[in-house]
């Protein structure tokens, strides 16, 4: 089996066509558990892969990781290969009990949350310490933003409200 998938992942390499069925996914909403089921905003999505989608998602993430890693902004200390969450891993529940455990990778939740907040704060943000300038501190996915004065953090919220929104998050 490790040699057919090898010749598909080298076929989409040399050819750079994916195969529409390693792209097809299915959205399960999964109510929050509080408020009305009604309202879709009491809802959260989770995005199930095909096995092949996720062999090839797998791969794709290996390719780019090192890359990502060699990018991330020094702040964060939360999703690194030597944090807490670098051996975390989740199971799913169901109605008939829980899956086994996989890793969990959020090197591209990651890199998309450090680039929005990187550049939201460079020009708003950041206090001085010991000749350092300090704009933020960031672990996983809780960012603590500081700034010398109200306005300059208020605009930098609005900034990373603005960018957070493409990526389907929100400011609260």
């Amino acid at each position: 089996m490790a040699r057919g998938w090898h010749a598909v992942l080298a076929a989409i390499c040399q050819s750079m066509s994916i195969p529409s069925d390693l792209l097809r996914s299915v959205v399960i909403p999964l109510w929050k558990g509080k408020g009305d089921h009604w309202d879709c905003s009491n809802y959260r999505d989770i995005t199930l892969l095909s096995i092949p989608g996720k062999v090839f998602a797998h791969f794709l993430l290996k390719q780019i990781s090192n890359h990502l890693l060699s990018h991330q902004r020094p702040e964060q200390s939360g999703f690194t290969p030597a944090s807490l969450y670098a051996s975390t891993e989740s199971a799913v529940k169901y109605s008939g009990g829980l899956s086994s455990f996989f890793p969990v990778n959020s090197t591209l939740f990651n890199t998309c949350v450090d680039l929005r907040i990187g550049r939201a704060i460079q020009s708003h943000c950041g206090t001085t310490l010991s000749n350092i300038k300090v704009t933020d501190l960031d672990f996983a996915a809780d960012d603590v933003i500081l700034s010398e004065t109200l306005e300059s953090l208020v605009a930098a919220l609005v900034v990373i409200s603005n960018e957070a929104k493409p990526l389907g998050l929100q400011v609260f």
